[in-house]
């Protein structure tokens, strides 16, 4: 009884997000803003290289992964 009081009680506590999530860019569009911590623990903002270089921002969602 008491795991499914917790089981409850985390269900109700998980509550769906209430903001749409952002339309993608178009291509050629300016990527929005944002901000990632490097291999130091350094944070690096992309629009820190606006206008001085240009960047590839590629994700790898399975690198390093058996699948």
């Amino acid at each position: 009884m008491a795991l499914y009081t917790l089981l409850l009680t985390l269900m109700q506590d998980a509550t769906p997000a209430t903001q749409p999530a952002p339309k993608p860019p178009e291509v050629g569009e300016e990527a929005p803003d944002f901000a990632l911590r490097d291999q130091a623990g350094k944070e690096i903002r992309l629009s820190s290289f606006r206008g001085k270089r240009k960047v590839l921002v590629a994700f790898y969602p399975k690198d390093d992964t058996p699948g």
